[in-house]
């Protein structure tokens, strides 16, 4: 296979060694990406095709200047049988992101082309990289398609943790980093995007970088790939925000505190009625602290008559529109949840529009026959999801949690998703990415701009500038074997919180043995289930210990803060956590300390006046001795002291450290004021 060596004369380099004193820095000299490899595969005809986009390319040179900022270009031109191409290799001066992407037109053929997923490249980094750090230094850090799976990282060699991720591929973004030095090589595909992107890491050698495209070229219709952005920090966190399309977000950081809220899912579930509504609103009414924190009163799953129709079944009597003004009367903003891409067998849309709905073949696309899924490249769909929109919106509705949303493209396979290579949309020359690009316009056109979207179990590419916030992990329940793999979704996805939406680490759940009353609690002190990790519910509920611990993490996300649990059933102590958590909740996301660990350990998180400091301990059996310095970049206060917001316990810092032993499930999260350092 033919290979390219690239090197822009005015780049910086990958990594400069002082060998002298074993320290690895940026360096100003040439950037060279080597290896590069670059392949499309197509079918026509029914025979599959390979058009290599380096080998016998004819190659310029140049710079230009593209949104006012100066560029090296390095273009490749190729053609082959009925495709031409060419590769775009860019490097912007402004910040160190070298870029590739592709463009491909119809030449001549006889048929239409299928475009299956272009290789944008693989390469070695033996020599540029891991050689230099020593490859039992480094990690492959992942990401997930949905936010839904598991992601974290895993060794490159030596033995893998229980926590490490097992299969080293990302979607969207991924890095090739090493903790000591400090040093990260991070890929990121640039949002929004119109395909489905996946990274590799293959053979243990080589990052494979694909976008899995699934779309008809036609004549006259180019498709461009989406844009591969690589990028150098000392860490992957400090890597990855300028990657993400330069802030495509619709709400700062700033702005999370104005969007906290109550859900009705885990007290009530698929059973909530109206009446449950109007019970946890008029509770929170009461406490005036609490009234000052939540905006939003939102209906979950359940108010509906079927997935697919989205009209007000019997426990809702007298309609969506008159809870909603009930909700609007008590000084709250109604939210409503909905799936807009699922369609159940018993809705009338399945017998009456099978047209609108995803193939799989001659055949319906279907999860176990109970559900089906709505073609977002279809113009009659997309017309009628804009109809469930608008509607809801003249309810008054303006808050949106949209569920499921990446089922229609991806299937699911224990441990991760994949993309559904035998699906047949309507369109095809849209494609299904495309397509949930376009749909996802649809529903932000019908609630307009005025609403709030949180988007579940999405797809990021389709919803980044559309949706204002994001789930960043899966399903809370009030057991601690979902708390360890829930805290390394969320932290891993820090960096998207305020760079392409609103981080939603899921509920502030603090339902439990000693923060309910008795009466009020309805999940069993211990679960029958096995006490695993990640078990949906296993082993005894929370504690107190573990409901702090799980608000403590919700904190340091900056993200939003969505209470679901029965107001009325709090006792003193849960109300207490739920104040504690509303006054810290918000604002800018903790940076890992510790990237080398599976599941972070030390976060810190910096605010205007603030910071906090989160110590955890994610072990189910074992203490653990924790000891953050200022080595790590933390900036103690000279005086040393620092507040513990649980206990109200003060801690002294000695010699720059803090040294704390702490219990399984346990946290400490300290706080200082900046003024303490002047």
């Amino acid at each position: 296979m033919h290979a390219l060596e690239v090197t822009f004369p005015n780049a910086r380099g990958l990594v400069e060694i002082d060998t002298s004193t074993g320290v690895y820095h940026l360096c100003q000299q040439n950037l060279s990406i080597r290896n590069i490899r670059a392949m499309l595969f197509y079918t026509t005809n029914g025979q599959q095709g390979v058009l290599d986009l380096v080998q016998g390319g004819a190659v310029t040179t140049g710079d230009r200047k593209i949104n006012g900022q100066h560029r090296e270009i390095i273009e490749i031109q190729t053609q082959e049988g009925p495709i031409g191409a060419t590769l775009l290799l860019t490097y912007n001066e402004a910040e160190p992101l070298f870029q590739i992407s592709a463009r491909f037109h119809l030449v001549e053929a006889e048929a239409d082309v299928q475009l299956q997923s272009v290789v944008l490249f693989t390469t070695s980094f033996e020599d540029t990289f891991l050689a230099p750090l020593g490859r039992e230094n480094c990690r492959f850090w992942s990401n997930s398609h949905d936010i839904w799976q598991p992601i974290g990282s895993a060794p490159l060699n030596g033995p893998k943790d229980k926590s490490d991720i097992e299969k080293p591929h990302a979607y969207h973004f991924a890095s090739l980093y090493c903790a000591t030095p400090p040093l990260a090589l991070t890929f990121a595909y640039q949002m929004p995007n119109q395909w489905l992107d996946r990274i590799e890491w293959k053979d243990n050698t080589q990052l494979l970088a694909e976008d899995k495209i699934g779309a008809t070229l036609f004549a006259g219709q180019p498709i461009i790939s989406d844009r591969l952005t690589i990028s150098m920090g000392p860490i992957f966190t400090e890597a990855l925000p300028p990657l993400h399309a330069n802030h495509v977000t619709r709400r700062r950081v700033e702005e999370t505190r104005d969007h906290f809220g109550w859900n009705s899912w885990e007290a009530y579930q698929t059973a909530v009625t109206e009446a449950d509504i109007v019970e946890n609103m008029e509770e929170i009414a009461s406490y005036l602290w609490l009234r000052e924190g939540i905006r939003y009163i939102t209906i979950d799953d359940g108010w509906q008559r079927n997935m697919g129709d989205w009209e007000a079944n019997d426990k809702f009597p007298d309609g969506m529109d008159a809870i909603a003004d009930k909700i609007r009367a008590r000084g709250f903003q109604a939210g409503i949840w909905t799936a807009p891409f699922l369609v159940s067998k018993h809705s009338p849309l399945l017998a009456n529009r099978p047209e609108w709905l995803l193939k799989d073949g001659d055949e319906l696309l279907t999860r176990n026959g109970e559900t089906f899924y709505l073609d977002p490249t279809h113009p009659e769909a997309r017309a009628h999801l804009h109809s469930v929109y608008a509607r809801l919106y003249s309810c008054g509705y303006r808050y949106y949690k949209t569920d499921f949303l990446v089922e229609a493209p991806m299937f699911f396979v224990p441990g991760r998703s994949e993309y559904r290579e035998t699906a047949r949309c309507f369109d095809p020359n849209l494609g299904i990415m495309r397509g949930m690009r376009a749909a996802m316009q649809t529903i932000r056109a019908a609630i307009g701009e005025d609403s709030f979207w949180l988007g579940c179990g999405t797809d990021i590419g389709s919803g980044a500038l559309l949706m204002d916030a994001s789930r960043t992990g899966g399903d809370i329940a009030p057991f601690w074997t979902r708390v360890p793999n829930q805290a390394r979704s969320v932290i891993h996805h820090f960096h998207l919180h305020g760079n392409l939406f609103l981080a939603d680490p899921d509920f502030t759940l603090v339902k439990g043995s000693d923060t309910f009353h008795p009466e009020f609690l309805d999940v069993p002190l211990v679960s029958p289930e096995p006490y695993v990790v990640d078990a949906w519910r296993g082993g005894r509920c929370f504690d107190s210990d573990d409901a702090r611990t799980w608000a403590s993490l919700v904190i340091l996300s900056g993200g939003l803060l969505n209470l679901s649990d029965r107001i009325r059933g709090l006792n003193e102590v849960g109300l207490s956590i739920i104040k504690t958590a509303l006054e810290y909740a918000g604002g800018s996301a903790a940076i890992p300390l510790d990237a080398e660990s599976p599941i972070p350990r030390i976060l810190l998180r910096e605010e205007k006046s603030h910071y906090l400091l989160g110590l955890l301990n994610w072990d189910n059996d074992d203490s653990l001795i924790i000891t953050a310095t200022e080595a790590m970049g933390i900036p103690f206060p000279p005086a040393g002291t620092l507040h513990e917001i649980w206990s109200n316990e003060k801690w002294s810092v000695e010699n720059g450290e803090l040294t704390v032993n702490l219990a399984p499930h346990k946290l400490l999260l300290f706080k200082w004021d900046k003024a303490q350092n002047n």
